[in-house]
C-alpha cells in the first residue's frame, strides 16, 4: 500500500481508496469526462461576427455625419446598420440555433 496526495486537498492517502475521506474527491484512474464530446455552447461563425461589426461601423459613421450636419445621411447609415446587425443576429440564430 503506497500514500499518495488528494488532487484536491492535499490530503495523504492509500492509493487503494476510491475517495479522499478529508474531501471526498474521486480516486478513479481516469477522470469522468474522458471520452466524452466536448460540448460547443455558442457556434456563431466569423462571417456573422463580422456582419456585425459592418452594422456598427455603419452606425458609428452615421453618427459622424450627424455631428458634420448631413441629417438624411445620418438616418440612412444608422437605419442601415440597425438593419445589418438584426440581419446578422438572425442569420445567425436561424443557422446555429
Amino acid at each position: 500500500m503506497a500514500l499518495i496526495k488528494c488532487p484536491e486537498c492535499g490530503r495523504e492517502i492509500s492509493d487503494k481508496a476510491e475517495a479522499c475521506p478529508g474531501c471526498a474527491c474521486p480516486m478513479s484512474a481516469e477522470p469522468d469526462y474522458v471520452g466524452r464530446e466536448a460540448q460547443t455552447t455558442e457556434k456563431t461563425s466569423k462571417e456573422w461576427k463580422t456582419g456585425q461589426l459592418v452594422g456598427g461601423g455603419f452606425i458609428i459613421v452615421g453618427l459622424l455625419s450627424l455631428s458634420s450636419g448631413a441629417a438624411e445621411g445620418c438616418v440612412v447609415f444608422c437605419l442601415l446598420g440597425v438593419a445589418i446587425i438584426i440581419g446578422c443576429k438572425t442569420a445567425a440564430w436561424w443557422y446555429h440555433g
